[in-house]
């Protein structure tokens, strides 16, 4: 059986993770599109969608951390949590220097 707060993780992140596959296309768009007004707006759009994106996947996270009693899968899925927030971070960094430079 499944413990609740781990079912309430996974249901929040498969959300979050629904919203970076649409960032992702858009990333992806905005990177095709020629440097103009359009892709500027697309690429604000895109940072301000994985910010959000990074503060609610660490936020669940970190309420997932709390638990009384962690067990492995628990653990498991918040390091694979962390080091997916590591990633979105560099994917903000990475849309952040395409948009000044």
């Amino acid at each position: 059986m499944i413990n609740q707060s781990l079912q309430d993780f996974f249901d929040i992140t498969n959300q979050t993770h629904l919203l970076l596959s649409v960032v992702l296309i858009l990333v992806v768009a905005t990177l095709v599109l020629p440097n103009g007004i359009y892709s500027v707006i697309g690429k604000i759009i895109v940072l301000a969608i994985l910010g959000y994106i990074l503060y609610r996947n660490i936020t669940e996270t970190r309420r997932l951390t709390k638990d009384k009693n962690p067990n492995t899968e628990m653990k498991t899925n918040a390091l694979v949590s962390y080091i997916l927030c590591f990633f979105i971070m560099l994917l903000f960094l990475y849309v952040a220097y395409t948009l000044i430079y």
